[in-house]
């Protein structure tokens, strides 16, 4: 090396400029040889993206969705006394069977179209006949349920039926963990190839042009809402839509919340605001756009943590479908009943009454379950002499719910927000469904009514309800 450097630093100014001249045509003639070859990366890996991986995990999700939807309806078959019921039932998981055969032969092709994905056929072979294996029980489910024989159903469906579908499920997770892996490096592979591209770009223009910077045109950053709220061990983002979207945060106390900013650039929201609930209380936060130099400064209160339960399925007339139930972990226990604007997308503003809720587990005096305990959510609200919700001054009486049915997820997510421990549940196991989502069913004791909807943390409860 020194004496490559003698030799250069020997050499003529005319002689000296011809070397850079041809060192620097070299080097671009390499540096796009470089961007060609990851060119053609970027493209295949697209392909394989586009085509193979995404494509793949989208048919496992609704395949997962699907049969944990199938799974519901059988159970839902099973609480039916109603000939009307079981049949609208039967027909909706005839629908369902249909897209799910669709869904796993559309996986099949693209299965046996790839090399890379080929890899997977025996996990998609094992999953189908699992699968299948399941199915085979139905006709008999159906007709023990038909016939007033729910015990004898449920035995299938705990049983047999059971193994077959949690083998399925096993395939079905091996294959989208195997089909992540290869979706991950595609596009970790395509990001190293863009980036060397565009490293390329850069000293390509370095090497042989001169750049005038330009200063780009942004908007003044602020905030038009000034307060927010967020409820505890839950978050709320905040589109920012205006300003350069690069923010830094300043907080009073980093135990009461914590702040994330995840830069868009978007023309429409420029970045998003992150705000999670560590600890109960009020705090005000120093939002700066770190471009502009602006600031702003805003309060957020962290409020009692709740769940949020929405009747998606019901003719209970107290409540109907539409209706939004925040069950708060206070210690008044309060429930707080709402309606959705479907038109809208969002909650209604003010509330049609306030009650309170309490869980329980009570031993089973029904002979015809077989459970030795039964979970209960008891609602305590005002109605009118039609049974509908109202806020006027008449006492408000008790509503007994069995849980029965509802899946494994709703009872953590319960104990997670609402802090109820289900210990003494480790004896109705088997009352809950295996669903992938948080499905809750409410059967209220005495009547024929009974509601079906997803328990959750949104839509979050309208500010200014919660102190």
């Amino acid at each position: 090396m020194s004496k490559l450097k003698k030799w250069i630093g020997n050499l003529k100014v005319a002689a000296k400029l011809k070397v850079y001249r041809t060192s620097v045509l070299v080097m671009t003639a390499f540096f796009v040889l470089v961007a060609l070859v990851s060119t053609l990366v970027i493209r295949s890996n697209i392909r394989h993206i586009t085509e193979v991986w995404s494509p793949s995990l989208e048919y496992l999700q609704e395949l997962e969705t699907m049969t944990a939807k199938y799974r519901i309806k059988q159970y839902q078959h099973l609480v039916e006394s109603d000939a009307a019921a079981m049949a609208t039932c039967e027909k909706e998981n005839d629908n369902i069977e249909s897209q799910i055969k669709d869904a796993t032969a559309k996986l099949g092709e693209i299965i046996n179209s790839n090399k890379k994905a080929q890899q997977g056929k025996a996990d998609y072979e094992k999953a189908t006949s699992a699968w299948e294996e399941y199915l085979s029980t139905s006709d008999e489910v159906y007709k023990l349920s038909r016939d007033n024989k729910q015990a004898e159903a449920a035995k299938i469906m705990i049983g047999s039926a059971y193994e077959s579908y949690m083998s399925f499920v096993k395939q079905l997770n091996t294959l989208h963990d195997d089909f992540q892996v290869e979706l991950d490096n595609a596009k970790t592979l395509a990001n190293i190839c863009t980036i060397i591209i565009f490293i390329v770009i850069i000293l390509s223009v370095l090497g042989m042009t001169s750049c005038n910077e330009e200063k780009l045109e942004v908007l003044p950053f602020h905030l038009d809402k000034k307060s927010y709220e967020v409820m505890l061990m839950g978050w709320n983002d905040i589109p920012i839509t205006n300003g350069s979207g690069i923010l830094s945060v300043t907080t009073e106390d980093k135990e009461i919340v914590s702040v994330s900013c995840i830069t868009l650039g978007n023309d429409g929201v420029t970045a998003v605001l992150r705000i999670t609930g560590l600890e109960k209380g009020n705090i005000n936060l120093i939002v700066k756009d770190d471009v502009t130099n602006e600031t702003e400064r805003i309060s957020v209160k962290v409020t009692d943590s709740y769940l949020v339960y929405s009747v998606d399925e019901s003719k209970h007339p107290s409540l109907p479908n539409g209706t939004i139930m925040y069950l708060i972990n206070n210690e008044a226990k309060d429930c707080y009943f709402f309606t959705y604007n479907y038109i809208k997308h969002e909650v209604y503003s003010d509330f049609i009454t306030k009650g309170s809720y309490s869980f329980s587990v009570e031993k089973n005096s029904d002979p015809n379950l077989s459970y030795e305990t039964l979970p209960y959510l008891t609602l305590t609200y005002k109605t009118d002499e039609n049974d509908i919700l109202t806020d006027e001054n008449v006492p408000a009486k008790e509503h007994k719910f069995n849980l029965i049915g509802s899946s494994a997820l709703t009872y953590t997510a319960i104990n997670k927000f609402l802090g109820v421990d289900w210990d003494e549940l480790a004896k109705t196991h088997s009352l809950r469904s295996e669903s992938i989502v948080t499905f809750m069913k409410m059967q209220e004791d005495g009547t024929n009514y009974l509601l079906h909807g997803e328990i959750t943390q949104f839509p979050q409860i309208p500010e200014g309800v919660l102190k």
